[in-house]
């Protein structure tokens, strides 16, 4: 059976000393400054008229974008449902959920400083709804396969697979749950958190649940 546990990583939501400053947010303070949200766009999530950074303007002004912020928002609500209804540590894992997402909207909000704005706010809405439905199991998974790692039968990762539009993993590993997104060179290949990855080759596959520690495996009988 599946297993639901608390969000896996809690960001820091603070702006760093000395960080460099998004000039959206500068912009903002104008009293001049018009929503850009129109007939032909529909609106995102969040107020464009409250709109206070480059990305969040983009999202405001780009169709295709604003439908992916609505899709997500469902995703992290259904999330938050998931989360509260836990037998225990609902509180626990409802706060920190909600610290999670605060801090992919602020990392989110980075991709101001990417020489392809766009590319890097779509690929950021699809790896978290990918996140969220592995993580909280909002779909059923298309594949569930275990592995045997190291030429040990005890040593098994459980994998479940998600038609995501950016395919997602959950890995189950020992005490442990990640999960992970179809890496840029794709063929298989997922990142996970803290340098974590799997690789499945079809008849192989490769786990690194430690950094820089890899291990091969092969699907169980």
């Amino acid at each position: 059976m599946y297993r639901k546990t608390l969000a896996l990583i809690t960001l820091a939501c603070a702006q760093p000393a000395g960080a460099a400053v998004d000039p959206g947010r500068i912009a903002k303070a104008s009293p001049d400054r018009i929503a850009l949200d129109t007939a032909d766009t529909p609106a995102p999530s969040f107020d464009c008229v409250a709109a206070s950074s480059t990305v969040e303007t983009l999202i405001c002004s780009d169709a295709e974008l604003a439908a992916l912020d609505i899709r997500l928002a469902d995703r992290f609500t259904a999330a938050v449902t998931a989360a509260e209804g836990l037998d225990a540590g609902a509180d626990e894992a409802t706060a920190t959920l909600r610290a999670y997402q605060r801090g992919w909207i602020s990392g989110r909000d980075d991709c101001w400083k990417s020489d392809d704005l766009r590319a890097c706010v779509k690929a950021e809405y699809l790896r978290r709804e990918g996140q969220l439905v592995a993580e909280w199991m909002l779909e059923q998974p298309v594949r569930m396969q275990d592995y045997t790692c190291g030429d040990n039968a005890a040593n098994v990762v459980s994998v479940f697979y998600f038609d995501t539009a950016l395919p997602a993993v959950r890995l189950e590993y020992g005490d442990g749950i990640d999960v992970g997104s179809l890496g840029p060179a794709g063929a298989g290949h997922y990142d996970a958190s803290f340098g974590r990855s799997f690789t499945d080759g079809g008849d192989t596959a490769s786990l690194v649940w430690t950094e820089g520690e890899p291990q091969d495996c092969v699907p169980a009988d």
